[in-house]
């Protein structure tokens, strides 16, 4: 059994289980520390961008994001 988080990423809220939050936390911590300008909007459009992948792989709104899942979405970015 999984421990599962929910989080608010780029005005959607998500269920995530522990692994997938926590890469996910860490990969929008990387990219806060390597922006130099405008951090605040440029976060936000990348946490709005990330919100719309991981909607598009949840065939459900009641699916927990997996670390699988969480991957892609990086991948994507």
């Amino acid at each position: 059994m999984k421990e599962t988080i929910n989080a608010n990423i780029g005005g959607e809220v998500f269920t995530l289980d522990r692994d997938a939050y926590d890469r996910l936390t860490i990969y929008l911590n990387d990219l806060r520390r390597s922006i130099s300008t405008d951090t605040d909007e440029v976060m936000s459009d990348i946490e709005i961008h990330l919100a719309e992948i991981l909607r598009e792989g949840l065939p459900s709104e009641m699916m927990v994001v997996t670390l699988a899942m969480a991957e892609r979405a990086i991948a994507r970015i």
